[in-house]
């Protein structure tokens, strides 16, 4: 099962694995995919049991089978990063799996963050991309149904919203809100079927717009793929303490540009409008600026004095528009200064 992972020297990986299943659930897995009955002749194994295996499998969030009740379709899919966001987000991992989040954070410090940073260190182009908080760009007359995540939402079959597994796992988040991983369609639809933690049903478009405006106002960044695809399986609305893909970026120094793309907007300030926020040591504008875009915005000039004011630096602007959202005065608003094609697909022949 580490083989099909891709680390299968790691000591602590295993330890995971060994941890979550039996010797048996493991040949099982090795073996999908494949029906119970194929799978219990090719391992030796009365159907019973491996219908019982695989039922525990599933509830611990290991495998995705096609039918939620049947079982039927029975896969596993490999990657760390999934395995962790299932497994932590079923209601009640905690009563069955109490070391659960302990074993994961010990393999991902030590092993997995490493590798990881190494591979990410390579890409040519950032996986993801940087949304617009939708509030800070209401008014573009220029927008595009790919920056916009309420048409993203629009989109959807199904939605449904999960807690962020990475500040399950860490417990340490700066951010309050846990219940904001968005889940679509068939991702939305296993998340509900094998009870993940979270409203236990499809949200309706009011209600995942609630969602995302909670995490707007908690300055957490919308991150979709960096193509011009309006359907994905999930939305990420992060912060940058606890972020399992984030921190190998952070802790081994990797440039932001490494990992995400810039939105199509960037945060401009109007110095006659800004007032500076002198009575305040952490101006909301800086205070909400996400920690992985440092120095995206600062205060320059002489404190309680007129000039000063919130300075942009474009270079580290990646145009979430945290900061448009809190200005207490409205001095910042959101420029369009990327063309349609900056995000990859666009314009490109339909297929």
């Amino acid at each position: 099962v580490a083989q099909i992972l891709n680390d299968p020297d790691s000591a602590l990986l295993r330890k995971w694995l060994e941890y979550i299943m039996t010797e048996e659930q493991a040949q099982l897995i090795a073996a999908l995919p494949g029906e119970a009955e194929e799978l219990a002749q090719k391992l030796n194994m009365a159907v019973d049991k491996v219908k019982e295996l695989s039922r525990d499998l599933y509830e611990k969030g290991v495998i995705v089978p096609k039918n939620f009740e049947t079982l039927e379709g029975m896969r596993f899919i490999p990657a760390v990063i999934f395995l962790h966001d299932r497994m932590l987000a079923i209601k009640d991992w905690r009563t069955r799996l109490p070391k659960l989040d302990k074993v994961i954070d010990e393999y991902l410090e030590k092993d997995f963050f490493p590798a990881s940073a190494k591979e990410y260190a390579k890409a040519e182009q950032p996986p993801q991309r940087v949304l617009p908080a939708y509030k800070a760009i209401l008014d573009s007359p220029e927008l595009l149904p790919e920056d916009d995540v309420r048409t993203i939402l629009k989109q959807a079959r199904t939605i449904g919203v999960v807690p962020c597994s990475c500040r399950v796992r860490t417990g340490s988040c700066k951010k309050t809100q846990t219940d904001v991983c968005m889940q679509f369609n068939r991702s939305a639809e296993y998340g509900i079927a094998v009870g993940m933690d979270g409203p236990g049903k499809a949200l309706t478009y009011e209600e995942a717009m609630e969602v995302v405006d909670a995490a707007e106002d908690n300055g957490l960044v919308h991150l979709w793929g960096n193509v011009a695809n309006m359907s994905g399986a999930s939305l990420c609305s992060c912060c940058d303490c606890c972020c399992i893909i984030g921190l190998p970026y952070q802790e081994y120094h990797l440039p932001p540009s490494k990992r995400y793309a810039k939105s199509r907007y960037e945060a401009k300030v109007d110095p006659a409008v800004c007032i500076g926020c002198s009575d305040n040591p952490a101006p909301p504008c800086v205070a909400i600026a996400p920690g992985y875009f440092k120095g995206c915005i600062k205060m320059e000039g002489r404190p309680n004095t007129k000039e000063y004011k919130a300075v942009v630096n474009s270079d580290n602007c990646y145009g979430c528009g945290a900061c448009v959202l809190k200005c207490p005065v409205g001095a910042i608003k959101m420029e369009l200064v990327r063309p349609a094609d900056h995000i990859p697909g666009i314009g490109a022949p339909k297929a």
